[in-house]
């Protein structure tokens, strides 16, 4: 299973793999008879996204002495912003980003259970893709970050990770977008080079933002509202490195969740975009380490979450 959600977790990133929603486009056909629909390459623009996520409190799937009763809540919130730069030397372009969030973790109606029991978890991270386009359709791209992923006290090289990999995508129709390539990861403590797989469908009605098995969503459009409403699955997850921010004798936090639920998108305006979404945790991970023993199983079991993304291209 630990192969699996290293997989899922990583993927869930799918801005760094896909075209961005606010790319979608338009082209008129002088010559076609029908209008051609397609999701287009992420278009080199400032970006800033804001997000915010809250898992209501649920009980643990697998209590320890004294935690029959607690409950585990979970929010978090989020920055991400990057820019283009122009990049001679590949005949394209560079994104370079940098994404922030930091993590707040309850342990409640718990005998053990103290106001410290875990400290508030940080996530640092730089981030850089070279883009190299072939044609206006199709383009190569490197991936690189570098992060820290832990709690405030502890600034140790543990706590530091260094990931990359490659992607090649291109249309293929005039409604899909297909891509593919491999990822190099050690977000859940095992370095491994991970297959990455995307597709994307747009037509007059309806859209698929599919890369299985971490995010599988259909949208319907509604072009006059300027929204749109999908139902799907997504995953969610991340590795802390832990020296003095918890009471208990760990190092390491990893962390999980498979949800599936409705979502809705809104775009006041052409550059902007609003997504509000609530679903259901099919599965969860949340379990205290010292180095690979280990020490408490935090899990809980299946709960509601709500989350939030207000984002905003210049």
């Amino acid at each position: 299973m630990r192969p699996l959600m290293i997989l899922l977790a990583l993927m869930f990133a799918a801005p760094a793999f896909g075209a961005d929603e606010g790319s979608i486009k338009r082209e008129s056909m002088v010559e076609a008879p029908a209008l051609a629909i397609r999701p287009h390459p992420e278009r080199p623009a400032p970006r800033i996204d804001l997000d915010a996520r809250y898992m209501m409190p649920a009980r643990l799937a697998n209590p320890a002495a004294g935690e029959k009763n607690a409950k585990l809540s979970l929010a978090s919130y989020g920055v991400r912003v990057s820019a283009p730069a122009p990049v001679a030397a590949i005949g394209g372009y560079a994104m370079y980003g940098f994404r922030y969030s930091h993590t707040d973790v309850w342990l409640a109606d718990s005998a053990v259970a103290k106001p410290e029991y875990l400290r508030p978890l940080h996530s640092f991270t730089l981030d850089a893709r070279f883009i190299k386009p072939v044609d206006v359709e199709t383009r190569f791209t490197v991936m690189l970050s570098l992060g820290y992923h832990g709690e405030a006290s502890d600034w140790g090289f543990d706590a530091v990770r260094l990931q990359g990999g490659v992607m090649y995508d291109t249309a293929i129709g005039d409604h899909s977008r297909i891509g593919g390539g491999v990822y190099y990861s050690a977000d859940f403590g095992t370095p491994l080079p991970l297959p990455l797989f995307f597709y994307q469908y747009e037509g007059e009605r309806h859209k698929f933002d599919i890369i299985p098995p971490a995010r599988m969503f259909w949208w319907m459009k509604f072009p006059e509202a300027k929204t749109e409403a999908g139902l799907g699955l997504a995953v969610r997850g991340d590795q802390f490195h832990v020296n003095e921010g918890t009471t208990l004798p760990v190092n390491k936090i990893k962390y999980s969740a498979v949800t599936f639920g409705p979502a809705a998108k809104w775009k006041p305006s052409e550059s902007t975009t609003l997504s509000l979404d609530i679903g259901y945790s099919i599965y969860n991970r949340f379990e205290a380490l010292n180095g690979d023993t280990l020490i408490n199983n935090l899990a809980p079991e299946h709960g509601w979450y709500y989350s939030a993304t207000f984002g905003a291209r210049f």
